[in-house]
């Protein structure tokens, strides 16, 4: 099996700051469940919404969002000392694979009611600095643990997470997540091991 690397770019992920200069550290009571809330998968993303119409609730946002698949949280941004809508929002999927399909349908085509200008959805602040450190691997060896990763990627430095993917039965799907400690250390090992051939453990 071939190993494969792919950057933030090749996984058609895009990229982009919160609201400059605002408060979006939310109150206790600022946090809100969705309607239809699960359980979050381990690389799961969280999304910024930016032109939401600001006598929307989560409830609004939601009818928008939940055909892409289960939603785990969805938050209305407000100003934590007043409660003023602040024109935008936070959603998390329960799975990335839905938070992908609404960003690639929705983001800069959908024109909420009463705006101008649609919808912008992106990865949030923090969402995008962890991704600039994360290497999508395909081709890994059903057989392959989380460990099994770690060790192909010691090497390059300090390792933060493995994510090894399985389907719904928890079988592997032959590929993972791993996130290291800097951006260098991810394209040191692009350089490396972009192709390279792994031999599965017994």
């Amino acid at each position: 099996d071939l190993v494969s690397y792919s950057s933030r770019e090749d996984s058609h992920v895009a990229f982009a700051m919160e609201v400059a200069g605002t408060d979006t550290s939310p109150s206790p009571s600022d946090k809100r469940q969705s309607p239809s809330a699960g359980e979050r998968a381990p690389d799961a993303i969280k999304l910024f919404i930016g032109q939401v119409p600001k006598n929307f609730s989560e409830e609004d946002l939601h009818t928008y969002f939940s055909e892409f698949g289960s939603i785990y949280e969805l938050r209305i941004l407000r100003n934590r000392h007043t409660n003023e809508h602040k024109g935008c929002a936070f959603i998390t999927f329960c799975t990335r694979e839905s938070s992908l399909a609404a960003k690639d349908a929705l983001h800069d085509t959908l024109i909420l009611p009463g705006m101008n200008r649609p919808m912008q959805i992106k990865l949030s602040e923090q969402e995008a600095k962890a991704e600039e450190k994360k290497l999508f691997i395909g081709m890994l060896p059903k057989t392959f643990a989380a460990d099994d990763v770690r060790q192909l990627f010691n090497k390059f430095g300090d390792i933060e997470e493995v994510n090894v993917l399985h389907d719904a039965q928890g079988v592997s799907k032959g590929c993972a997540f791993v996130k290291l400690s800097s951006r260098d250390s991810c394209e040191a090992a692009i350089a490396e091991m972009n192709g390279s051939q792994i031999i599965p453990v017994s």
